[in-house]
This record gives structure tokens, C-alpha cells and sequence, in this order.
């Protein structure tokens, strides 16, 4: 699977599967599921190194506020409905359009990039952050590629559904850690 997505970043290509059943494309989904997962947890020490050594500040981050302010039920369902349907929308569905264009790994690229480097908005602003976006954004791109994958294989609705799916256990991950270590946010 991981090589399957690796050729994908080399060279996007539109592949519809619809001859797969549902429990094969259940099987991918789940493996596309635990690969962006993993990644996008590897990715993690490079936010932990730059706040060790003092170059920013992820107590500013906007989760944190969500965290802090919101409850565990408004945030889930926030982060795994509301912003996939909308997210998914806004930066997948319209590769669906573009599959056929002699462009398309161009607006695969554009459309994985703009997802990531929106998600800058969720730190606090300073040249600093500006300058270590493409690091700070790592794990959104990351999704970004599993996503846009899902999307032109098997369509809009795997996306929200990997993208959902995503959110709620990175995020209800950390609701279940907290009692134990409670700066985890």
C-alpha cells in the first residue's frame, strides 16, 4: 500500500476503482487509514524539537484554544464531520473535475499543498512560524496525499470518511490521554 502511495506522489494519475467491492475497498481504506496515522505521528518530534529548543510556541496553537473552550463532543464532531465535509469539499472534490485534464498531478500538488498551508492559520502568526510552515504542516500534507489517493480511487465520500476518521482518533486520542498526562495540550 505504501508503495502504491508513493508512486502516487511521484506521479498522480486518476484511478477509478469501481469494480472493487466494498469490503476490498474497506481493507484499503483501513490501510490507507493507519499509514496516514503512523506518518503524521512520526512527523510530530519536528513541532516537539523546534518548541524544545525555544523557536516556537505550540501553546498558541488554535487546538489548544478548542481544548480548553469547547467541549469533547462540539470538538469531535467539528473535527470529524463538519471540517472533512467542508475541507474535503473545498480541496478533493475537485480533482474529481479535474481527473481528466492533462494537469491533473499539477492540481493533485496544488490541492495537497493549499490544504497543508491553510492549516498555518491554526499558529499564532509570526515570521518565525511563517518560515517553518512547510515543517509545521508536515502532518496536513500528509494527509493531503492520502486523501486526494482515496478521492480520485474510489471518490468524495472516502475522503471525508479517511479524513473524519483521522480527526476523531488523533483528537479523541488525546481526550483519552489527558487524565494521564495532562500537558498533552
Amino acid at each position: 500500500m505504501i508503495k502504491e502511495i508513493i508512486q502516487f506522489i511521484k506521479s498522480p494519475k486518476s484511478k477509478w476503482d469501481e469494480e472493487l467491492s466494498s469490503g476490498e475497498k474497506l481493507g484499503i481504506f483501513f490501510k490507507l487509514l493507519f499509514w496516514s496515522i503512523f506518518i503524521s505521528i512520526a512527523l510530530t518530534p519536528i513541532s516537539a524539537v523546534l518548541e524544545e529548543l525555544e523557536i516556537i510556541d505550540l501553546s498558541d496553537h488554535a487546538v489548544n484554544d478548542l481544548f480548553e473552550n469547547m467541549s469533547p463532543l462540539i470538538v469531535l464532531f467539528a473535527a470529524a464531520i463538519i471540517a472533512p465535509l467542508l475541507e474535503e469539499l473545498i480541496f478533493r472534490a475537485p480533482l474529481l473535475g479535474l481527473r481528466n485534464s492533462k494537469h491533473f498531478k499539477i492540481w493533485v500538488y496544488v490541492f495537497v499543498a493549499a490544504f497543508g498551508f491553510v492549516h498555518i492559520t491554526n499558529f499564532n502568526m509570526t515570521p518565525t512560524i511563517l518560515l517553518l510552515s512547510p515543517l509545521l504542516v508536515l502532518p496536513q500534507i500528509n494527509l493531503g496525499i492520502f486523501a486526494s489517493y482515496i478521492c480520485v480511487r474510489f471518490g468524495y465520500f472516502w475522503a471525508v470518511l479517511l479524513h473524519g476518521s483521522y480527526n476523531f482518533i488523533l483528537l479523541g486520542s488525546v481526550y483519552l490521554l489527558k487524565p494521564f498526562f495532562p500537558d498533552i495540550v
